[in-house]
């Protein structure tokens, strides 16, 4: 199990308690790179996403290198509490 830490971290210690704001804007949607996608017109496959992330209205979170091989069978699971005004 991963938690979101401060810092845009990934951690195994579940916080006590934790927010992230985050503004949505309509008018200027998180744009679309790379990866699968059906349009033409879009750059397929891995492509650098610190564009993207350089907005106000996107976070990623990763996590220190993890000590030994991780093998994943099955499906993941996700939960996240969300709130929205």
């Amino acid at each position: 199990t991963l938690y979101l830490g401060d810092g845009g971290a990934l951690t195994q210690t579940r916080p006590s308690a934790a927010s992230l704001v985050l503004d949505d804007n309509p008018v200027d949607p998180s744009p679309t790179v790379g990866g699968p996608t059906l349009l033409p017109n879009l750059v397929h496959g891995p492509a650098d996403q610190a564009p993207v992330l350089a907005r106000s209205d996107a976070k990623a979170f990763t996590s220190a290198p993890l000590p030994s091989q991780l093998r994943i069978r099955g499906a993941l699971a996700f939960t996240i509490d969300l709130a929205t005004t």
